[in-house]
């Protein structure tokens, strides 16, 4: 509902990866070698360049809530 009135408020971010460095191995000097995580496949690979993206679900666009209130008269 919040959206309507900024299309930035109300949705849903879910994380890009939970794992944004890889280890590598060692180099010849005994030091630890790590890679950054990519998007995508070789050749069109891209590096991480955000934490989070939108998630766009049902859920995310359309939720109704619905009530039947019945009283009696006594």
């Amino acid at each position: 509902m919040t959206n309507l009135l900024n299309k930035d408020w109300g949705v849903a971010q879910t994380i890009v990866t939970s794992r944004p460095l890889t280890a590598a191995g060692v180099d010849a000097t005994g030091a630890s070698r790590y890679t950054m995580a990519t998007l995508g496949t070789a050749p069109n690979a891209a590096l991480i360049s955000r934490t989070y993206q939108k998630l766009a679900t049902l859920t995310d666009v359309w939720r109704v809530q619905l009530s039947l209130r019945y009283m009696f008269n006594w």
